[in-house]
């Protein structure tokens, strides 16, 4: 395993016009599902219940979230280290699995930290861009709050960014030549196969936290679904 992972390193993805067209209409789907403003909301609660499933230690639901926010849209010194150390995704869904798309993003990143202009708002695409970046900000708001608690208790960088990245890591493609392909051609594949993956992952490293965290989300889903059952919009 550590032979495959070192080897992996260097690793040629899949290249080509029929691989980038199909990059590129997987990346076009990914961003206008996940630009919805439900979905951001939906996925930040989301995040917000895993990394307190699994997380090592501590972390409170959506209030270190919110905190987390704060500091990703602030782009404080936290959020620019794990951002260094690789462990922040912009953009995960749509850009995880995609190099030339996190290139394009690190450009922009370098050019808005250059050039002042680019935080005026006078154009439809600055305001798609200020848009993205709430987006970004609620995305990452777990990954820099566990960051900060984690580098807090420990004192490593490097364990704190792991740490982080390990919440969902969006870069992982796996290692079989299928998957790898898949992952990078059908939208949300590799969300949800890494989302289960970690869960997986949690539940090994702590079986009694991950029980009990579980289980009162299991049973909050339970009495919503109890509560909402009979509603036609519900049913529809």
């Amino acid at each position: 395993l550590l032979l495959r992972s070192m080897t992996s390193i260097n690793e040629q993805i899949w290249g080509g016009p029929a691989m980038a067209t199909m990059r590129f209409v997987k990346r076009l789907l990914t961003i206008g599902v996940t630009s919805d403003p439900t979905f951001m909301l939906r996925n930040f609660i989301r995040d917000t219940l895993h990394t307190w499933t699994i997380s090592r230690g501590d972390f409170t639901p959506v209030i270190s979230s919110l905190t987390g926010a704060i500091k990703a849209f602030r782009e404080d010194d936290d959020m620019v280290q794990l951002m260094a150390a690789g462990g922040a995704f912009h953009g995960g869904f749509a850009y995880g699995n995609d190099p030339a798309a996190v290139k394009l993003m690190v450009r922009k990143l370098i050019t808005k930290k250059g050039i002042d202009r680019n935080t005026i708002l006078d154009s439809v695409k600055k305001v798609w861009e200020a848009y993205q970046e709430i987006g970004g900000a609620m995305e990452n708001a777990a990954r820099v709050r566990t960051y900060a608690n984690v580098k807090a208790k420990t004192g490593s960088h490097l364990q704190a960014a792991f740490d982080a990245k390990d919440i969902m890591d969006f870069s992982v493609r796996g290692d079989w030549a299928a998957i790898n392909f898949l992952v990078q051609t059908v939208p949300f594949l590799g969300a949800r196969i890494q989302g289960l993956q970690r869960l997986g992952k949690g539940a090994m490293e702590n079986p009694v936290a991950f029980t009990l965290k579980g289980s009162a989300i299991a049973l909050a889903s339970t009495l919503l679904w109890l509560h909402n059952r009979m509603r036609p919009e519900y049913q529809e």
